[in-house]
């Protein structure tokens, strides 16, 4: 599994054998690719798409998952710069970047002790308020014009919320249907503080992952 230099050979490598690749180990391999192939997206995609399920399925501690995030952060800068040199198709930045917005979700919900704390973030209030008045919910891109912040930002704060059993997501048409759960009557009392977080760039793509067929 290694190259003529003695590193790692992610393009002939079996996606399998990847999965247990430390992940410094990884990102040094990857960050020594100079011509991106589809191949080598697709076993790099599949290594760290394995992990992340195994990450959330048992329920790892916030460690490994700053661990990850920071690697597949790093990895999805290294193709985007392919993409934007036209050396590969675009998509894999955007993809990877979502895997680490969920393991993101995923840290800020570890790391927030109490449902309160959750409401002290900014936009929580807002969004709660925004939801309430629609009793059969709002669509995703309604509540992002109506708060006025990015798709990647919005999709991080609804991450955590729905986290923390605070709305409840569902498929409408082409885009998600924002509801409310039975945990958010726990914020009536909420008073909404000032927005002052600063916008994020980027596309956010809510993944699904409801069985071992992620794997596949």
């Amino acid at each position: 599994m290694t190259d003529e230099r003695g590193g790692l050979d992610l393009e002939g490598a079996n996606p399998n054998d990847l999965v247990f690749v430390d992940l410094s180990v990884l990102l040094r391999a990857a960050q020594g690719i100079e011509n991106w192939t589809p191949r080598l997206a697709q076993n790099i995609d599949y290594a760290y798409r394995y992990r992340l399920v195994i990450l959330l399925v048992q329920r790892a501690p916030v460690e490994d998952l700053v661990v990850f995030h920071a690697s597949i952060r790093q990895v999805a800068t290294l193709i985007s710069r392919a993409e934007d040199d036209g050396k590969i198709g675009d998509g894999w930045a955007t993809r990877w970047r979502a895997f680490a917005d969920v393991i993101d979700a995923r840290i800020a919900n570890l790391r927030t002790q109490t449902p309160q704390r959750v409401l002290e973030r900014t936009h929580v209030s807002e969004i709660l308020h925004a939801i309430r008045t629609r009793q059969e919910g709002i669509p995703q891109s309604e509540l992002r014009a109506l708060l006025g912040i990015s798709k990647s930002n919005l999709s991080r704060v609804l991450n955590l919320m729905e986290a923390n059993e605070l709305i409840k997501r569902s498929i409408l048409g082409r885009e998600n249907l924002i509801q409310l759960s039975n945990n958010a009557s726990l914020t009536t009392s909420w008073t909404p503080e000032p927005t002052l977080e600063p916008e994020h760039d980027g596309v956010f793509n809510r993944l699904h992952f409801k069985n071992a067929s992620m794997l596949s």
